[in-house]
């Protein structure tokens, strides 16, 4: 092999390497994103799930108006 082409095969696998560092960045943080989203999501279903015990247990209101009041806030 000419070494114009060795250069050119080392210049391609510099920003081949290059590429690979940015998409391992983003998968970074992409999954840190899915793991703070996650975890918000199961902190509302918990509180979604106290608060219809709540309701249930003190009997304050009917699931007729519970699904009425989910209907409205959606």
């Amino acid at each position: 092999m000419s070494e114009d082409k060795i250069a050119c095969l080392f210049r391609e696998m510099s920003e081949e390497q290059q590429e690979l560092v940015h998409l391992l960045a983003e998968r970074k943080t992409l999954n840190a994103e899915s793991k703070k989203l996650n975890s918000q999501f199961r902190s509302n279903l918990q509180q979604s799930k106290q608060f219809v015990n709540d309701l249930q247990s003190k009997r304050l209101i009917g699931w007729e108006s519970l699904m009425y009041c989910n209907q409205i806030s959606l």
